[in-house]
């Protein structure tokens, strides 16, 4: 299951941002007000890392901070670079950081792109390893319930629609994405040791999504309901060959969101994080949000 959920990821995250990327960093440059204000309000001197950076939109935000990102985008890993911003290539299973290293660490829109509970789980444990005890961790993630779009289940494949027409036609990113320091960086990911998760096993999933596709009539996303899945076949190959001859026509990349619903992530956090303590939770931009401060708990 863990094998197919990562195909998945591969297929339906990775893959689609590398292809979108220059319409991507074109259109998501705005810092959202919270999070400057989150990173704003951190004390002088402070050391903050920005876990799946994009075009490190927030790596700009205050002086008075030190800021490090990471992603495993490459070409977005290297418009952040070309900014003067501190990145490196990463899996945000797997973080290349010293545990208790950063002062606040910054989680935006990353959790939901992962397609499983305990995937995701795995990736705020890991981003909670970096945190130093006392220090506050801010993470976004989409709602169920949006005002202009509507989840009927909460496993979906959400379309981009690119509008430049070089950025339409299937090709990879014509940004340096085979630049020799990035294909370093990806080496430098793949051959880091993961940390040791206390209570994870990765042959044992304590809990599995199974993968239902939500219909919009609007956003044009694709559904697959549960009683067509071939025995024995994997998530991915149900996608995709569903998929295929739509996706191409009309040349419209899919990308896999968990939506989720109101006190799921906190929930989750309270149950299989317990060095987390929320401070704040809130609706913010379509998104479930929450602040949490990393407690001296997780020791005991």
């Amino acid at each position: 299951m863990d094998k197919e959920a990562s195909q998945l990821e591969r297929d339906h995250i990775h893959s689609v941002y590398e292809k979108i990327a220059p319409c991507f960093n074109d259109a998501c440059y705005k810092a959202w007000p919270k999070v400057q204000q989150f990173i704003s309000e951190q004390e002088r001197g402070s050391l903050i890392a920005d876990i799946g950076c994009g075009n490190g939109k927030y790596l700009h935000i205050s002086s008075q901070v030190y800021k490090l990102g990471c992603d495993y985008c490459f070409p977005t890993v290297e418009s952040a670079r070309s900014e003067g911003h501190e990145v490196t290539v990463c899996h945000s299973l797997c973080l290349p950081y010293r545990s208790e290293c950063f002062d606040a660490v910054l989680s935006i829109a990353v959790i939901h792109h992962f397609s499983t509970e305990e995937r995701c789980m795995r990736a705020i444990k890991e981003t909670a390893r970096i945190l130093r005890v006392g220090g506050q961790i801010m993470i976004y993630v989409w709602a169920m319930e949006q005002n202009r779009r509507r989840f009927e289940k909460q496993d979906v494949f959400v379309p981009w629609n690119p509008s430049p027409p070089s950025c339409s036609s299937g090709e990879p990113c014509p940004r340096g994405v085979q630049k020799s320091i990035l294909h370093k960086d990806k080496e430098l990911a793949l051959n880091q040791p993961c940390h040791k998760l206390d209570g994870t096993s990765e042959k044992e999933l304590a809990v599995r999504r199974q993968l239902k596709i939500d219909h919009h009539p609007k956003q044009g996303a694709f559904c697959q309901p549960q009683n067509e899945r071939r025995p024995g076949s994997s998530l991915q190959r149900a996608v995709s060959e569903r998929t295929p001859t739509t996706q191409s026509r009309q040349q419209t990349w899919l990308r896999y969101h968990h939506v989720f619903k109101e006190g799921e992530l906190a929930e989750l956090i309270d149950c299989h994080i317990p060095e987390l303590y929320i401070t704040q939770s809130y609706f913010d931009h379509a998104n479930r949000c929450m602040i949490a401060e990393k407690t001296e708990m997780w020791k005991i």
